[in-house]
């Protein structure tokens, strides 16, 4: 259920909040995180109208009640009356709707959010126990998971992902092709990325309430010496050892005290192994790369 809401509201971009819009107000309010992801149409900020939003809800609330094929029929006669109004931003935002509805069912039975591991993880109450965790004052929304692969100093790259309430925001997803010439330095890469991601084309980019790096203590070292010198603050950082599981937070030299089975430990590892594979699948294209290229040479 909660999965199918994630993507339901990709679809209809209801909103979720309590706040009360009234008609006449002139008051706006600054959107949340979930306008700026495309998951709500900001109807607090006035970025819809009170009528093109209840269209919205209306065409929800026949889907989830299982009125599909006449919910489909009735957005197509809609999306064809717009285009015929040149009311082209409107057609493209039905005809986006209808494909993610058509696609609907095999994103809820092959789980493209989570392959196999989400199914038991409850990310609302793992953002819960992780802000217990951390002492945050109040729920992490955003996570970020950096990562570095290379093999043996060649093809050295660095990745990071990006998960907003528990899920992987693919727009979110950026890769780096590290420059500096000391590529058999885990700690500088990760610096290198680090500095990247908040002094280069994303630097006005949402800041996140988590960063997270693979490694261990000299990772997590590492990575706070840059957001110092950068004179960054965020909310919370870590890092997640792969062969112990071992979480670090800064200021404590023992890892933190979680069970294996802890929601908090399955979502973390999820943001790990996220970034791992985002960056091994990098490196290894560019291997496949310089391999062809050494051939042709050949």
């Amino acid at each position: 259920m909660k999965i199918s809401l994630k993507l339901l509201q990709q679809i209809f971009k209801f909103r979720t909040c309590n706040l009360k819009i009234l008609r006449q107000t002139k008051q706006h309010y600054r959107p949340c995180l979930l306008a700026s992801i495309g998951y709500c149409t900001a109807p607090c900020a006035k970025r819809i109208s009170g009528t093109d939003y209840r269209q919205d809800i209306n065409s929800l609330i026949r889907f989830l009640d299982g009125d599909r094929q006449a919910l489909v029929k009735k957005l197509k006669k809609e999306m064809a009356a717009a285009a015929d109004n040149w009311e082209f931003e409107r057609a493209a935002k039905l005809r986006n709707q209808l494909k993610a509805i058509a696609g609907l069912d095999k994103r809820t039975t092959s789980g493209d959010f989570v392959p196999g591991q989400f199914l038991y993880m409850d990310p609302e109450r793992s953002l819960q126990m992780l802000q217990e965790i951390l002492s945050l004052p109040q729920t992490p929304r955003s996570i970020e998971g950096i990562d570095i692969a290379h093999h043996a100093g060649r093809e050295a790259v660095g990745s990071l992902v990006s998960f907003i309430d528990g899920l992987p925001y693919k727009q979110g997803y950026r890769r780096y092709r590290i420059h500096g010439p000391q590529t058999n330095n885990d700690y500088l890469m990760l610096q290198e990325v680090l500095t990247r991601r908040f002094c280069g084309q994303d630097k006005d980019r949402e800041h996140p309430d988590v960063v997270m790096v693979d490694g261990g203590k000299g990772q997590l070292h590492a990575i706070m010496h840059t957001l110092s010198q950068l004179e960054i603050i965020l909310p919370a950082v870590l890092s997640l050892a792969k062969k112990q599981e071992a979480i670090y937070i800064p200021g404590k030299s023992s890892p933190l005290a979680l069970a294996r089975n802890s929601p908090v430990h399955h979502l973390l590892c999820y943001v790990r192994d996220e970034a791992h594979r985002f960056a091994q699948s990098y490196h290894h294209s560019l291997q496949r790369q310089a391999l062809r290229q050494k051939g042709r040479s050949k």
